[in-house]
Order: structure tokens, then sequence, then C-alpha cells
């Protein structure tokens, strides 16, 4: 069996845009009509979707998008504001951490990861970063113990979680093990992009309203007469999928892409003579 050396695994880190042909629509004001109850929901879901998310959540949501980016100043900041909210949450010390290890600071990665592991000792990301650590300083049994525990925590259902195992196994010269939890890894990787793909299509059938006035008409009365009634005239495109949404989906396949080629290289490994 040829050697082989752990690569580095990236992190897949988890907002909106508007395009397309306008349509228009009116909905009366005076009166408790169908489009008007339809016309209400979109206003509700579109201001629910920007405003109903607490605001610790907003900033790491923010965080890890730019840290996805790789844009590690914008990410500091929204975790900064995010511990000020709630300082007891993992999820923000994890992004440091994320940044840390990014830019080689390792120490720097291990003090954010302690801290994690102080607030939130069962939080599964917390043990996943902390596996990805001890494999880069190259300690595999020690990476090994941390990633059967965030996989005991999760399930075992996350791909990034069996993938740092995989991994973990290749520089414990454990390749066949390894070569065995690529088919699951691909699998869940494609499950996770099917339910992705899922919610862009759910979403880019909505309309979203991106301009509306008022106008008044003369309508008949049902007593024969005339009268004025208000109606709101409203412009609409069709939605476009939150740009994060695609980011998601784009890193999902390389990954997807990244796991496959890995599989059919430890296959060859065992393989060879």
């Amino acid at each position: 069996m040829k050697p082989l050396f752990v690569s580095r695994l990236v992190a897949a880190a988890c907002a909106a845009l508007m395009a397309g042909p306008c349509a228009w629509g009116q909905a009366e004001l005076s009166g408790d009509t169908a489009n008007s109850s339809t016309l209400q929901r979109m206003i509700r879901d579109q201001f629910d979707a920007n405003h109903n998310l607490p605001r610790y959540d907003q900033e790491i949501q923010k965080a890890y998008s730019f840290l996805a980016e790789g844009n590690f100043n914008e990410a500091y900041r929204h975790l900064n504001y995010a511990i000020k909210e709630d300082p007891n949450r993992a999820e923000a010390y994890v992004g440091f951490a994320i940044a840390a290890r990014a830019k080689q600071q390792y120490p720097a990665a291990e003090r954010a990861l302690n801290k994690a592991m102080e607030v939130e000792p069962d939080n599964v990301r917390v043990r996943h970063e902390r596996a990805r650590l001890l494999l880069i300083k190259q300690l595999p049994e020690d990476a090994l113990t941390e990633i059967d525990q965030a996989i005991k925590l999760d399930g075992g259902e996350d791909w990034n979680t069996q993938q740092v195992r995989a991994e973990t196994l290749v520089a414990l010269n454990r390749v066949e093990e390894a070569a065995d939890l690529y088919p699951q890894i691909v699998a869940l990787l494609e499950a996770k992009l099917t339910e992705v793909n899922k919610m862009i299509i759910a979403e880019e059938g909505k309309e979203e309203i991106v301009a509306m006035g008022k106008e008044y008409e003369l309508v008949n009365d049902i007593g024969g007469g005339i009268r004025e009634i208000e109606v709101l005239r409203f412009d609409t495109v069709p939605k476009e999928a939150p740009a994060q949404w695609l980011r998601v989906r784009a890193r999902l396949r390389q990954a997807l892409a990244a796991a496959q080629a890995r599989a059919e290289e430890l296959t060859n490994v065992l393989a060879a003579p």
C-alpha cells in the first residue's frame, strides 16, 4: 500500500436577491378579499423572513456567511456582536476557531474551542472542530476520540463529521476503514444537496413585492349605485433563492465531487500492489 497524507478539509459554513420580469396585481383595501389576504400574507412573509430571527442568530448567520467567503474581518465583527448578545452559546467561539484555523493561528483556534467547550461541552460542532485541529496537530488518536464523540451526538447523519473521521482513519493508516466510510459520506452529501435544491426551487416559485401604490376605482354598488373604492396596486417579481442558499449549493456540489474523487483514490490505493 502506498503511503497517504491527510488532506486539509475545508469547512463548509453555512440573504436575498431579486430579478426577473414584473407581474402586476391589485387588491381592494376596503374589504377582506382573497387578493388582500394574499397580499397581506406576502408582506408578512417578507417581513418575517428578514426580522423574525433573534439578534444573536442574525449575527451568527452573517458571520458564517463571511467565514465561508474568507472575509474574516467582517466575520469577526459579527461574531463579536453575537457574543455581546449571548456569551453562553458556542457558535460564535467556534466561528473564531474556524477563522483562526484558516489563518493557521492554531493556538488562537484552540483557545476559542476551549471557551466553546466551557459553555457547551455537548455541542457537535465544537467536538468536530476540536477533532480537525487535533488532526492538523498530528494527534490522530485524540482526533478520533473527539470525532467519535461528535458522531455519537449527531447520530452519524452529518457528512462533515463522517469525512473528518475518514481522514483521521487515513492518518492512523486504517485506510480500508476510511474507504468503507466514503460511500456513506457521498450518500449524505447527495441527500443534503437534494434537500437544498428543493428549498431553492420552492423559493424561486414564489413572488416578492417590490412596489406598492394606492389607487381609486368606481364600481357598481349592489343597490344599483356607484361607489368609489380604494385599491392597492402592487408590483411583484419572481423571487430568487437567497444568495446564501446558492453558495451552500455550490459548496455542496464541490464537496460531493471531492468526496467522490477521494473515494476513488482510496479504492485505488487499496487495489495497488
